[in-house]
C-alpha cells in the first residue's frame, strides 16, 4: 500500500486476456498461489484466479507467506490433496469458512465468480467497511 486506502497492484507477467489460458510450454510458476487443476492441467481460468485470491486473503491476515518453509514440491502435493493454510486466530470465522468451502473448493466449478466473491464480502460483514 503506497497511501491510505491506495494499493498498488504489479507484476501482470503472467495475465492474459480472456476467460482461460491454457499454457503450451512449462515455465516458472508462483506454486503457492496456484489452484489445484493449473498444477495439473497447466490451465489458468477466472476460477483458478478466485483460488488464488483466497491465497491473497490469507496472506493478508497472516502476515506469512502461504506455506511459508515448505518446499515447492511438498507444496503442489498439500495443494492438490486440499491441505490448505490455516488462518490466524483473530480472523473472522466467516471469511476463514468462505475461504476455505468457497474460494479454496477443489473443484473449480463451485467456486464462485468474482463479482459473487465481491458481493458475499461486502453483504456478509466480513470485514468492517
Amino acid at each position: 500500500m503506497q497511501t491510505w486506502e491506495e494499493v498498488k497492484i504489479s507484476d501482470f507477467g503472467l495475465s492474459r486476456l480472456g476467460t482461460t489460458y491454457a499454457m503450451k510450454t512449462a515455465k516458472k510458476m508462483p506454486i503457492k498461489w496456484m489452484a489445484p487443476e493449473s498444477m495439473s492441467s497447466f490451465t489458468f481460468s477466472q476460477k483458478s484466479d478466485v483460488y488464488s485470491y483466497g491465497v491473497l486473503i490469507y496472506e493478508i491476515f497472516s502476515c506469512t507467506e502461504p506455506y511459508e518453509g515448505v518446499s515447492n514440491s511438498q507444496t503442489k502435493r498439500m495443494i492438490i490433496e486440499g491441505k490448505v493454510n490455516q488462518f490466524p486466530d483473530g480472523t473472522p470465522a466467516k471469511l476463514v469458512e468462505f475461504v476455505k468451502e468457497k474460494l479454496w473448493d477443489q473443484n473449480p466449478d463451485s467456486r464462485p465468480d468474482m463479482n459473487g466473491v465481491r458481493l458475499r464480502i461486502l453483504l456478509s460483514g466480513f470485514l468492517p467497511l
